[in-house]
């Protein structure tokens, strides 16, 4: 979508179509005034400084890659995200069909917890090491891992283990809905930018202790890396 002879958006399959907007809301959060994603990769078409500047950036990062991406599989095989790989929250949310030009836009996104009706998820969206300017008292989450195929993650304070969304935590293996994690160690990056989460990977319920907040325990169909499980367990202290 970078290429001087890009394809327009609209020649796209649907899996070209879901990378496409993933990029779309990384550069336009909130849409950018346009009416169509078609109007504004067309207007990325003049930028031609920009564009050649961002895929040096994006060749770079490919080549510098930390982690293996692993597929995701099953009834997730068209979602456009990899365990392991790491994204904002401008891709997250399109990629689990929650954002779109014309309806809810990623820039207005500020919970950590996110059902997706379409897929049948739930996205928990985990930030490790909380500053205190940024989370009160009662939003400095316990998370952590507690080995390097089971975290521990505290729910929002409203949600009961008795509520909808509770009882869908504890039966989603048997109501057919799945749980994805994604994790970051902190908010924001070095200068100041926020910091990407990495997906996890599916989660399956093990057990929970109390109410408002739960105190859930996910087993992880994938071991986390071995530098993710240090710095989660140290989140732990």
């Amino acid at each position: 979508m970078l290429a001087d002879d890009a394809p327009g958006y609209d020649t796209l399959d649907a899996s070209g179509q879901a990378y496409a907007r993933m990029l779309f809301f990384s550069l336009w959060p909130l849409g950018g005034g346009f009416s169509s994603y078609a109007d504004g990769f067309a207007s990325l078409r003049q930028q031609r400084a920009f564009r050649s500047e961002l895929t040096q950036v994006l060749t770079y990062n490919l080549e510098h890659t930390d982690h293996y991406p692993i597929p995701l599989l099953g009834e997730h095989s068209g979602v456009p995200l990899a365990i392991h790989a790491s994204y904002s929250r401008e891709e997250i949310l399109p990629a689990l069909g929650q954002a779109e030009l014309g309806g809810f836009l990623p820039g207005n996104f500020r919970e950590g917890v996110k059902w997706c009706e379409g897929i049948q998820t739930d996205a928990l969206l985990i930030t490790l090491e909380k500053d205190d300017k940024d989370f009160s008292p009662q939003t400095r989450y316990k998370d952590f891992a507690m080995s390097p195929d089971r975290f521990h993650w505290e729910s929002q304070n409203q949600t009961s283990a008795s509520s909808p969304t509770g009882q869908r935590y504890q039966q989603h293996k048997a109501r057919g809905s799945h749980v994805l994690l994604f994790v970051r160690r902190y908010k924001k990056t070095d200068i100041g930018g926020p910091q990407p989460w990495m997906l996890l990977g599916p989660a399956e319920y093990e057990s929970h202790e109390g109410s408002k907040p739960m105190g859930i325990v996910w087993r992880l169909q994938h071991e986390l890396p071995a530098d993710v499980w240090t710095y989660s367990a140290i989140a732990a202290g």
